[in-house]
């Protein structure tokens, strides 16, 4: 017996792109947010394996900071760019 490609209409394909623009602008506000904590404020980060909580101070603190930098410029844009198209006339 031959597998068959699951097929995919259009409404699902918009759903899904839906879905990744939308994580998408979250993901860019989280890390424009969490950029701009002010110094005097604490800044915790937990371990997502031990669930530890590490309050990042000084030049931790100014690291962790710039790599958000690195990962908002590498995320900033999206490998595929949507499109809007016409819906075809039914006949």
């Amino acid at each position: 017996m031959s597998e068959q490609e699951p097929q995919t209409s259009s409404q699902d394909l918009s759903q899904f792109i839906e879905l990744v623009m939308k994580w998408h602008f979250q993901t860019i506000c989280e890390i424009d947010h969490i950029s701009r904590i002010p110094e005097s404020e604490t800044l915790e980060i937990t371990d997502e394996d031990s669930g530890e909580i590490h309050n990042l101070e000084g030049k931790e603190r100014e690291a962790f900071l710039q790599g958000l930098l690195v990962a908002k410029s590498m995320f900033m844009q999206l490998p595929f760019q949507p499109i809007e198209v016409a819906p075809l006339d039914e006949a």
